[in-house]
């Protein structure tokens, strides 16, 4: 960026004192406040925040089943803004788009130290443990933003995060060319995890209760073998399709209980179970049946910087669309009437709070 263009892009930009911030303060109940801009730490830049997706977490918080939870907090760690800093000292970063990493590790504990960031034992992740994006600027950590290309899409930027959490997912799983991939649950999660499961192996398998969800997979995504929980048939499906092998690799992508509970009776001997999901009570295994089959069971918790690096390159490569997902968009202003109604629409993958800003989304 040209000196003359950096000096007309900092006489545009001029922070306000204040922002509107939107704080959950119990379940269902949320309070707009007017307050000042945070005072920015050492090591901290201020993103203006542009587009903010509603996740999961959000959506637990709201009903008060989240776990790793309190309140009164600011929810939000699915972002995207532009950097507004002026008196950053690497001018040519100004104004640029960025997609902020949202987990806050302390880079001393063993597994930071072996660079899995994503599950540090001080993990405060925005948002769940402190308080997030629901705010129109946000102080981040330098190390934890991610600076995107000029010309990529602010709300596609908002989408790494979730695309990352698939993408580590895929990555644990380890898939190889001729494995049967079964992926449960066609929510923003799962479709990651389809997206980046296809460059792996072309036998895919989508197993939902939810028909729109499976439909909007087969439309957008070219699916070809998806099943309704439900069906009485669906062992008998499987089996018929795996040629009685079962899957390779099971993963989930529904955090739900039921469901968790059923899906080892999908996977095959020396088959891989990767938890990306996650729900609230203890999980009870067959212990038998899990020998039987000398299984893997993995976690898969959050992202690492590498994660988001991948992800938006293979955005900037068009690889991934994640403008797939988006299918619901919210004005900032109206999140404290229409949140509830939102989340509740059946035909919502994707819900994206829209802020308004300076700049021109």
């Amino acid at each position: 960026m040209e000196v003359k263009e950096v000096n007309h892009l900092l006489s545009q930009i001029k922070t306000p004192e204040h922002m509107k911030q939107i704080t959950l303060m119990k379940p269902y109940k949320f309070e707009e406040r007017d307050i000042e801009i945070p005072l920015l730490k050492k090591g901290e830049l201020l993103v203006q925040i542009k587009n903010i997706g509603i996740c999961g977490t959000d959506i637990h918080a709201f009903h008060g089943n989240q776990p790793y939870f309190t309140y009164p907090r600011v929810l939000g760690h699915e972002l995207s803004g532009i950097i507004v800093d002026t008196k950053i000292e690497n001018k040519s970063l100004l104004g640029k788009p960025v997609s902020v990493l949202p987990y806050l590790s302390c880079g001393k504990c063993n597994s930071c130290l072996k660079g899995k960031t994503n599950c540090c034992s001080n993990l405060h992740v925005m948002g769940v443990h402190v308080d997030g994006g629901f705010r129109e600027y946000l102080s981040v950590p330098e190390d934890n933003i991610m600076v995107g290309k000029n010309e990529t899409n602010l709300e596609h930027l908002s989408m790494v995060e979730p695309l990352s959490i698939s993408y580590h997912g895929i990555l644990r799983a380890e898939i190889l060319e001729n494995d049967w991939v079964i992926v449960f649950g066609a929510g923003p999660i799962g479709i990651g995890a389809l997206m980046f499961a296809r460059s792996k192996t072309d036998k895919i398998i989508l197993i939902d209760i939810n028909q729109n969800r499976i439909d909007f997979c087969k439309s957008n995504l070219g699916i070809e073998h998806s099943f309704h929980g439900n069906d009485e048939s669906l062992i008998k499906n499987i089996i018929e399709l795996t040629n009685g092998h079962f899957a390779d690799i099971v993963i989930d992508a529904t955090g739900n209980k039921k469901s968790i509970q059923q899906q080892l009776t999908f996977l095959g001997h020396g088959g891989k179970w990767i938890l990306i999901g996650l729900q609230r009570e203890d999980l009870h295994i067959n212990h038998p049946e899990f020998h039987k089959r000398e299984a893997t069971l993995m976690s898969s918790r959050n992202a690492t910087k590498h994660d988001f690096e991948q992800v938006m390159e293979r955005i900037d490569k068009k690889e991934i669309d994640p403008g797939l997902l988006i299918t619901h968009t919210l004005d900032f202003v109206e999140v404290a009437r229409r949140f509830s109604t939102l989340i509740m629409d059946p035909t919502l993958i994707k819900g994206i709070i829209k802020v308004n800003g300076l700049e021109k989304q």
